[in-house]
């Protein structure tokens, strides 16, 4: 018996050990995610005259600082706004989805295991955590498709001949992992734009 319970000590120092791992190298992606994505839309900011690129290191502002840069030489454009808004609703119906989810099982669970009566909006909580679910689904689809667009106008003004290399290497990394896309616009920071003309109507301090 002592065996076995040394061996299933051993395992689970294992697959502790191994988690932990995951966990630091996803720390550390996210992290080198953070600062390359900030520096790159800091760089870009400054040679196409958008104001307060700093905005690229600030969580939410960052997405608006994405979207006026790739509205440069795009009249009237506003992905700057609507990049910021559904991503904000993305977050806000996914943190929605995971508190009614997470409080319809509980009630499940406890008036399934421990016999007690649950009042009936906590039961119904699921269904409006599938709203919220669907919600938060339909605002990271239009948000994807405005970054697509918008990743598609960045990498032609400083890409120049070769932006659809850039364009490739940014859309795997919407699809695949953020920091590629950080990577590419880091390499496109290091170049000369093509349209310099930037929006002026910066109601943040502009």
């Amino acid at each position: 018996m002592g065996n076995i319970f040394q061996r299933t000590g051993e395992l689970v120092a294992a697959i502790s050990t191994v988690s932990s791992g995951v966990s630091l190298l996803t720390s550390a992606v996210e992290l080198a995610t953070y600062i390359l994505f900030g520096f790159a839309c800091l760089q870009m900011a400054k040679k196409v005259g958008v104001p307060y690129g700093w905005r690229g290191f600030i969580p939410f502002a960052d997405r608006w600082l994405l979207g006026r840069l790739t509205d440069v030489g795009k009249l009237h454009g506003n992905t700057h706004w609507q990049l910021l808004v559904l991503y904000i609703g993305e977050t806000f119906f996914g943190c929605l989805y995971r508190a009614f989810a997470g409080a319809s099982r509980v009630a499940w669970l406890a008036e399934s295991f421990l016999d007690v009566t649950v009042p009936t909006a906590l039961e119904s909580g699921l269904g409006f955590a599938i709203w919220f679910r669907l919600l938060g689904y339909a605002c990271g689809i239009g948000y994807t498709v405005l970054l697509c667009m918008g990743y598609h106008r960045l990498a032609k003004n400083f890409g120049g001949a070769s932006y659809i290399g850039y364009f490739v290497l940014l859309m795997v990394g919407t699809l695949v992992n953020p920091l590629i896309s950080a990577i590419a616009l880091l390499l496109l920071s290091r170049k000369d734009p093509t349209v310099t003309a930037p929006r002026t109507d910066d109601v943040f301090g502009a």
